[in-house]
């Protein structure tokens, strides 16, 4: 059985696994610190470092910085997230992701342009319209009184 990319997760090596099933760990070395993975079965437990042509990767994937989080959704809305994520074939953490990025896009606009307002007064329809044409996006809804 080979595990690709197990990292710190052990629970293969929880599982009852038969006696003589050989475990082959597929990952960097630098993955499981000091023997934080351990075969807890009657598994045979064999660590590889992936290597290119002979020449181990070590050093040779730059280390990437992510922030792993757990997220706790309504049923309903967990479903709907996966169907996105699948329709855009991404994972799930990418749709996450990239759905996060374009909310803080959205509200540092809004702040911005709540700044300006302040500063300058409200935007008129005539240079949201202008603005819409200039981006291409739908002409908004006037927000001027009717005369």
């Amino acid at each position: 059985m080979v595990l690709l990319a197990a990292g710190l997760d052990t629970r293969a090596f929880r599982l009852p696994w038969p006696d003589g099933v050989c475990l082959y760990e597929l990952d960097l070395m630098g993955c499981a610190a000091g023997g934080a993975t351990r075969a807890w079965s009657a598994a045979t437990r064999h660590r590889v470092e992936p290597s290119y042509r002979g020449q181990p990767y070590r050093g040779m994937v730059p280390p990437m910085k992510v922030d792993k989080l757990s997220v706790s959704f309504d049923p309903d809305l967990g479903d709907a997230v996966r169907a996105a994520a699948r329709h855009s074939g991404g994972g799930v953490s990418r749709w996450l992701a990239d759905a996060a990025a374009a909310k803080l896009r959205a509200e540092a606009l809004s702040d911005f342009l709540d700044a300006w307002e302040a500063e300058h007064g409200s935007l008129t329809s005539a240079e949201l319209s202008k603005a819409a044409t200039e981006l291409a996006l739908p002409k908004p809804a006037s927000t001027e009184p009717a005369a």
